[in-house]
């Protein structure tokens, strides 16, 4: 948060923030402090998913839990824009901004296989004081793993995430990071 920075103004050349930010619920205070902690001319590196990362599985997702429950929660967290992103930048002050991104697309033999490395990356949803009763549920994962493997499937061309390529199984999947 953004009042964990105790440090006092302008005393770092640098501040290096790798995979953490999208995790940040005040991302203009962050940035606001980050900033007040840089000496003039000082830089920030920072490196986040963002975007349309993950699109596939959120749409896979709410797709079918609209089938199933004729409702939406929200499962993937939110990501933030590269416009919005810059934005945010310069409103807390920082001059001659650089927002680059690489997409990087990972072939995974299903749904399962991707949300299980989500969650060995601690990439779980985080949201907060959601009921037993808003779990995903087997039904709606079933659904969504047809719908997923329908929408977004993978080309045998890639390279799937063990190393290995794919023999087009039926399930097999593409996910998106940006």
């Amino acid at each position: 948060s953004s009042s964990s920075f105790k440090s006092p103004p302008d005393v770092f050349d640098a501040v290096v923030s790798c995979m953490s930010l999208h995790w940040v619920n005040d991302l203009p205070g962050v940035f606001s402090q980050i900033r007040r902690v840089l000496k003039p001319d000082g830089v920030f590196v920072a490196a986040m998913p963002g975007g349309d990362t993950l699109h596939e599985l959120r749409v896979a997702m709410q797709l079918a839990e609209q089938k199933v429950w004729s409702g939406v929660s929200p499962r993937i967290s939110p990501m933030v824009s590269v416009p919005d992103l810059a934005a945010l930048l310069q409103r807390a002050g920082f001059r001659l901004c650089t927002v680059d991104v690489d997409e990087i697309t990972v072939e995974y033999p299903d749904i399962r296989t991707l949300m299980h490395h989500l969650s060995g990356a601690g990439e779980s949803a985080a949201t907060l004081n959601r009921s037993r009763a808003a779990l995903f549920g087997r039904s709606a994962l079933d659904v969504a793993s047809e719908i997923y493997a329908d929408r977004f499937p993978a080309r045998s061309s890639r390279q799937q995430v063990d190393g290995t390529h794919s023999n087009n199984s039926r399930n097999a999947i593409v996910a998106t990071f940006q």
